[in-house]
This record gives C-alpha cells, sequence and structure tokens, in this order.
C-alpha cells in the first residue's frame, strides 16, 4: 500500500508540474507574450536527407562495426591469454564483464580497444540528438561533420586500440580529436536552430520556417489582413515581416516599398487592401 501511495504521489507531483506549466503559459500570454503560446512551422529542407544519411546512417554502421569489433577481441584475447597459461582467461575475457581484471599487458590492451567502443557509445547518443535538431537549420554543415566525426571515430578507436591510450589522438593521424570539434559545432548548429525557433535570432530561411501558429489566407486581401491585422504580430519578429513582403510578391501587389522599417510599413501594408 504505501509503495502504491508513492507512486500515486510521483504521478501526481508530475501531473502538477504540466499543468503548472500550462496554466503559466496561458498567464504570459495573456499579458502579450505571445511567444509562450506561439507555434512554429517547419518545412524540412531537402538537404536535410544528408544529415539522417551522414549522421544516422553512416554513424549507426561506424557504431556496429565498433561493437563487432569489441566481440572479436574477446574471443582473440581469450585465446592469447589461454597460451600464456592464464586459467582465468575465459572468465577474465567474456562476458558479462566489460573490463578485464588485472594489470598484465593483455588486459591492458584489451580494455584499450574496448575503451574505444564505450567512449563512442558515451556520447553518441548527444551527437544524433544535436544532429536531427542542429540538421534542420544548417543541413550541409551538419551532414559534414557527421562525415568527419565516422572516419575521426574509427581512427580514433584503432588508435586506442594500439594498447596506448594516449595513441587515441598521436596514431589517429590528427582525426582523433574531431570527435570532439565536430560534436562542438553540431552543438552550436542546435543552439542557432533554437534561436531562430525563439525568435532571438533570424535565419528563417535556412531553418526553413514558413510561418507561425497562425494560418495563412489565400487571397490578396486576405494575406494582408492575416499578416498585419495582429499589430503584436507585424512588429514583434521581422521574421514575419519578410514573410508578409514575399506573400505580397506572390500575389503580384507593389512591394517595392516594403523593405524600410516594419513598424512604418505596417500603414502600407494595410492601405494597399
Amino acid at each position: 500500500m504505501a509503495k502504491f501511495l508513492r507512486a500515486a504521489g510521483v504521478v501526481g507531483f508530475t501531473g502538477g508540474l504540466c499543468y503548472g506549466e500550462k496554466f503559466l503559459l496561458g498567464l504570459a500570454a495573456e499579458q502579450g507574450f505571445g511567444i509562450a503560446t506561439d507555434g512554429v512551422d517547419f518545412k524540412l529542407p531537402r538537404l536535410y536527407g544528408l544529415v539522417i544519411l551522414s549522421n544516422v546512417v553512416l554513424s549507426t554502421i561506424v557504431m556496429l562495426m565498433l561493437g563487432f569489433q569489441s566481440g572479436w577481441k574477446r574471443k582473440e584475447f581469450a585465446e592469447k591469454a589461454k597460451k600464456d597459461g592464464d586459467e582465468h582467461a575465459e572468465e577474465r575475457f567474456s562476458y558479462p564483464k566489460l573490463y578485464a581484471e588485472g594489470f598484465g599487458k593483455l588486459s591492458n590492451d584489451f580494455n584499450c580497444v574496448i575503451r574505444g567502443h564505450q567512449n563512442a557509445l558515451e556520447t553518441y547518443p548527444s551527437f544524433v540528438g544535436l544532429s536531427l535538431v542542429g540538421g534542420l537549420g544548417h543541413p550541409v554543415l551538419v551532414a559534414l561533420c557527421g562525415i568527419v566525426w565516422s572516419i575521426a571515430r574509427t581512427k580514433y578507436a584503432s588508435g586506442y586500440g594500439t594498447g596506448t591510450a594516449i595513441n587515441r589522438y598521436k596514431a589517429s593521424g590528427g582525426w582523433g580529436k574531431h570527435v570532439w570539434t565536430t560534436l562542438l559545432i553540431i552543438l552550436a548548429a542546435s543552439v542557432s536552430t533554437s534561436l531562430t525557433m525563439l525568435g532571438i535570432v533570424d535565419h528563417g530561411a535556412q531553418v526553413g520556417i514558413i510561418s507561425s501558429s497562425e494560418s495563412l489566407p489565400a487571397e490578396p486581401g486576405g494575406v494582408i489582413l492575416g499578416l498585419c491585422a495582429s499589430h503584436r504580430m507585424m512588429l514583434a519578429s521581422s521574421l514575419q515581416y519578410r514573410l508578409c513582403v514575399r506573400q505580397l510578391s506572390a500575389c503580384e501587389l507593389p512591394v517595392s516599398n516594403f523593405h524600410a522599417d516594419p513598424k512604418k510599413d505596417a500603414r502600407k501594408l494595410v492601405s494597399v487592401r
């Protein structure tokens, strides 16, 4: 009964947190903070396919190769230990043990191989997650980083597998350090995407933002009213202003003078109707 009550308390607490967030965001929206409830629509860039190929598919193949290599090495090192007269070779190098016990050369060399794989596993979820987010705004950059990361991971593990830990950098031909530089670049790309969604920076064309949560009417007059009737929407974001100009251009309306200050041009947009 006590466990049930504890579980019910946890569920109630988390539910309260979720409801509290919705309540506070509703209050913020009522006070004019539209960012609290406004949505952003995305159109995936075609080049996002490169991110899927390099940062998801290729990286998965690399991780599988590293995993298979670790499994093969277990058998190899167990056989070597048996030849050296180790009575506990099977127990030392077989599953479920992750690392080999002991301070001998075989144990050290085996553990270096395992670390090459484990180090990749420790950061792989962050690499994929950040790639999927950062690739929305910077698909080419993130995809290139994915290719470099895959090569670097292979070289890093190969250098580590020599049995000397520092060789993960020294014996990698300069590639080892790029397991970290690529991750930092992808992290920066994810930050850029998030700031664009929040409206703090304006890189809508790169990120593929096409509109806010408010729908766009099809007729010319409706487009103007839909984008300009809301004073907050018109003046809060230069991205929405550029979208308005783009829609007017598509409707073949005069927009040659709509490239100055959005505050002044709001009246011009309404007057076109």
